[in-house]
């Protein structure tokens, strides 16, 4: 199937139809190394609701085409190549595209339950308002996507690189960003409740008013991020490296900071009300004012050899 099919308009029942199933059959034989075998294009075609599911497009290729509402659920399509491809409110649930390409691809309200997407490489795809809950993303890298409001609870992203990426108002709770790199950007309002963030490096990142109690920060960098008014209650930075990182107003009730890098940390107007493991070079080494609330109940700025940074309650 080569651009310029009339497939416009096409219903699910008819999306089997010869042409197609004869397109998936060459494919299928193309990707056995048959001679005859042709590899599956569906540049320029509209397929709005195909029952793909299970179906095996491995290395297919879909450029400018329109598959709103299509069932890819547990489909094959590793090393599949999408560009400018439109997939609103697809079913991807359990689909594997592991190192597949996704480019400018518009993945907005798809529903795609424990999608697998291993060594993927995005740019600029949305996933606005999707269903991407235990999404596996293992050394994938993302760049300048766009994920607002979609849910991700338990999603993993291990090693995986994410730069100038929109997460905003996103659920992320439990998700694992173990050695993740990423850089600026955008987790406003989001929540990160449990979410496991050791040992990963958030540069430049926003957080701010982010919900994220009892988030694990283990030897995580944070530098230069901003926390401004999120909930970090309970929340482990054992290790981190926080320099330069904004935790303005921030709820930091009960945290744990042994070890924490805090050079230029900002905690103007923080709780940091029975906050563990601080010292007094490390509140030294950071910015304090008259509204932040120090580990042992006292209002700041914190000053040498008072104790305050002792918490309330031992």
């Amino acid at each position: 199937m080569t651009s310029g099919d009339p497939a416009e308009g096409r219903s699910p029942e008819t999306a089997l139809c010869s042409p197609l199933a004869e397109v998936l059959a060459l494919h299928a034989a193309w990707l056995s190394g048959h001679p005859e075998g042709e590899r599956a294009d569906f540049s320029g075609v509209a397929l709005n609701g195909a029952p793909l599911a299970r179906r095996n497009l491995r290395k297919a290729v879909l450029r400018c085409c329109r598959f709103r509402q299509a069932d890819f659920s547990a489909a094959n399509l590793e090393e599949a190549e999408l560009h400018e491809a439109d997939l609103r409110e697809a079913l991807l649930a359990a689909a594997d595209l592991s190192r597949a390409v996704l480019e400018r691809v518009n993945l907005d309200g798809c529903s795609a339950p424990s999608i697998t997407l291993c060594e993927a490489k995005l740019s600029d795809t949305t996933f606005r308002d999707a269903d991407l809950r235990q999404a596996r993303f293992p050394d994938a890298v993302l760049a300048r996507c766009e994920a607002s409001q979609a849910r991700l609870a338990g999603a993993g992203f291990h090693q995986a690189k994410i730069s100038e990426c929109d997460f905003s108002g996103a659920d992320l709770s439990a998700a694992v960003f173990y050695g993740a790199v990423v850089r600026f950007s955008r987790f406003v309002r989001a929540k990160l409740e449990g979410a496991a963030l050791s040992g990963a490096s958030f540069w430049g990142c926003n957080f701010r008013n982010a919900e994220m109690p009892r988030a694990r920060f283990h030897s995580a960098d944070l530098s230069r991020s901003e926390f401004y008014s999120a909930n970090l209650e309970g929340c482990d930075f054992t290790g981190a490296t926080l320099k330069s990182a904004s935790f303005a107003r921030a709820r930091l009730r009960g945290a744990r900071f042994d070890e924490a890098e805090l050079f230029a940390a900002d905690f103007s107007g923080a709780d940091l009300f029975n906050a563990r493991g601080l010292s007094a070079s490390q509140l030294l080494h950071a910015r304090t004012s008259a509204e932040t609330v120090l580990p042992n109940g006292k209002r700041g700025p914190y000053v040498r050899n008072s104790g305050a940074e002792r918490p309330a309650a031992n």
